[in-house]
């Protein structure tokens, strides 16, 4: 794979205007930026024929001739050493970002905070001591807050379905909002209402079989309820309900 970028994007970067018609072989036309130079007239006949599988250039009416990375230099008025200097440089630069070693503060688990690693029934965060003294302990320790902290999210997304489900059937969808809003800022997880109307909004049938589970309790939950208050008293219904939902979540 070449260090260089195609020669038809940089004929674009530069805004050469190209012939509509491609030429024999493949090859691309533009007005040439050099004629005006060389031979002392501006080109308007798209004698600058671009070769994107070489990667050349070649001018019929001034000469001018070469690869890409001469191309690149007499655009930008350097040397052609001076560019492939340049992209190998990148190139390399690139090479080392990318073979750059993980270091265990790079691991996600890290990321989280000292409450978020609480709320998962941890004492606390680890630190950097401990991948001193046992690495190997530390590593697993990360792996494993890491799957727990997934398994966490997941529940409060489904939670947050759920009052989702119970907001809509009860006509205060509001107040089902500002209980995950809560949640939101309790645990650090965000979008969870977001995605709780990205699933409802899909129909029926696309739902996860956990959210048509969902549906089908939170429909049985709401007729009881229905049966019990007073739709005078259904706001104060909901908040009952969703302070019952958070207590079980705790």
């Amino acid at each position: 794979m070449s260090i260089f970028p195609e020669i038809l994007d940089v004929a674009d970067r530069f805004n050469l205007l190209a012939q509509q018609k491609a030429a024999p072989r493949g090859e691309i036309r533009v007005h040439c930026p050099f004629c005006a130079e060389i031979v002392g007239i501006a080109d308007r006949g798209f004698h600058l024929y671009l070769n994107p599988v070489k990667n050349t250039y070649h001018c019929f009416r001034c000469q001018e001739k070469g690869g890409v990375a001469k191309f690149i230099g007499l655009l930008e008025g350097k040397g052609e050493q001076e560019v492939i200097d340049e992209y190998k440089a990148k190139h390399e630069a690139a090479r080392r970002k990318k073979r750059k070693k993980k270091t265990w503060e790079d691991h996600p688990a890290m990321k989280l905070s000292a409450h978020q690693w609480k709320l998962m029934g941890f004492l606390g965060k680890i630190d950097g001591k401990m991948f001193h003294t046992s690495p190997n302990y530390a590593r697993a320790v990360l792996q494993w807050a890491w799957r727990e902290w997934q398994l966490f999210t997941s529940e409060k997304s489904k939670e947050a379905f759920h009052v989702l489900l119970l907001g809509k059937y009860l006509a205060n969808e509001k107040a089902a909002e500002d209980f995950v809003r809560k949640t939101e800022r309790d645990t650090g997880i965000e979008s969870l209402w977001e995605r709780a109307v990205k699933m409802h909004q899909l129909p029926k049938d696309l739902w996860a079989e956990w959210a048509k589970r969902a549906d089908v309790i939170v429909r049985e939950l709401v007729e009881a309820i229905r049966n019990e208050e007073k739709a005078a008293d259904l706001e104060g219904t909901i908040q009952r309900e969703l302070q019952k939902m958070k207590e079980r979540t705790a």
